[in-house]
């Protein structure tokens, strides 16, 4: 016999039986249902004996996986019993291995076991899931397909291209005669900096850049997509443009570089922003990542239909097993008939 079959061939006691042996009142007891129950911690406050030796058990792995553990400190605690000792049994909570049946059960095993371990030990549920293994795949590749789909033929490819500005030396335009970088002349770029990024993005450059290149998008639409940003904080300016085409993105970041150059000058009436990068055309989506994408839509197909099956698992009322008509029904089962699905001749 495995050991969930001897475990539900056993005939356990009540727990409130079970705590009476061991001296504790049923004030201290918080049932879940007949077999299991929790104890309050308000018992270490009253009048109970406290005297006692701890024996701890630990570090006994005869296999790689480390089991042995538990079944040994349970079959100390009923050799305890059995020579007569009030022995009772303390287990730390069980590692995602077992509880998924990849190892031991953390209930022990043969007739050394605690019970009901199925509360424990998830490998009905494991099965389970192994049993609707297809509905799994089926989904996770109806994500990975839909997914595919939506990258392909839905999902709007964008595209950005970059230009970068510098912020000249001004002490150096001023005097026009070469001099060394001063602080003040950094302090003063970044600051102007910020400045530059709202007039970059003013009215008064975009209208000029929507004259030059006719385009037909509103002025909030052009705003919105250009980013201008410093660069590590340093004294240059990055000027990226997202558009649905690649060539308009191109364009439009180089004619904004170009423009705002000129509305400087005339702002400021010095000439101190010079373009390091002119934009380039990329026609390869920024936004659109197939591969990335579509491991993505299956991992999440995998998780939406582990879900299911969980639902479905947690909504079954159909009775498998005998033990679950006993537990239901409180009556002992006195046979079982097999039902043998006969082939159509």
């Amino acid at each position: 016999m495995t050991d969930i079959e001897i475990a539900r061939n056993t005939k356990l006691y009540d727990i409130k039986k079970i705590a009476k042996n061991l001296g504790i009142d049923n004030e201290y007891i918080e049932n879940y249902g007949k077999y299991k129950a929790k104890i309050d911690n308000s018992i270490f406050n009253s009048d109970i004996n406290k005297n006692g030796k701890l024996i701890l058990v630990t570090a006994i792995n005869p296999t790689p996986l480390g089991e042995g553990k538990t079944t040994m400190s349970i079959a100390i605690a009923d050799g305890l019993r059995r020579i007569g000792k009030n022995s009772i049994l303390a287990l730390r909570e069980p590692s995602l291995g077992p509880v998924f049946g990849i190892k031991g059960g953390a209930t022990g095993g043969g007739k050394v076991q605690i019970a009901p371990m199925e509360d424990i030990n998830l490998q009905d549920l494991l099965k389970y899931y192994v049993n609707k293994i297809l509905i799994i795949i089926l989904i996770t590749i109806f994500c990975g397909l839909l997914g595919s789909i939506y990258s392909l033929f839905v999902q709007k490819p964008m595209y950005k291209s970059t230009t970068t500005l510098l912020l000249a030396n001004i002490s150096e335009i001023d005097s026009g005669s070469s001099q060394s970088i001063t602080t003040n002349d950094i302090t003063l770029n970044q600051k102007l900096i910020s400045t530059y990024r709202e007039i970059m993005k003013s009215i008064r450059v975009l209208r000029q850049v929507k004259e030059n290149l006719h385009l037909d998008y509103e002025i909030e639409d052009l705003k919105k997509m250009i980013t201008v940003s410093a660069v590590n904080d340093t004294e240059i300016i990055s000027v990226t443009v997202k558009n649905s085409d690649p060539e308009m993105a191109m364009k439009i970041a180089n004619e904004v570089a170009d423009t705002f150059c000129d509305e400087i000058v005339k702002i400021y009436q010095i000439k101190n922003v010079n373009v390091i990068d002119l934009a380039e055309f990329d026609d390869t989506p920024y936004n659109i990542n197939l591969f990335k994408q579509i491991v993505i839509y299956i991992l999440i197909g995998l998780v939406l239909s582990s879900a299911i099956v969980f639902v479905m698992y947690y909504f079954d009322t159909t009775i498998k097993t005998k033990e679950e008509i006993e537990e239901k029904v409180g009556l002992p089962v006195l046979g079982m008939i097999p039902l043998k699905k006969e082939a159509h001749k």
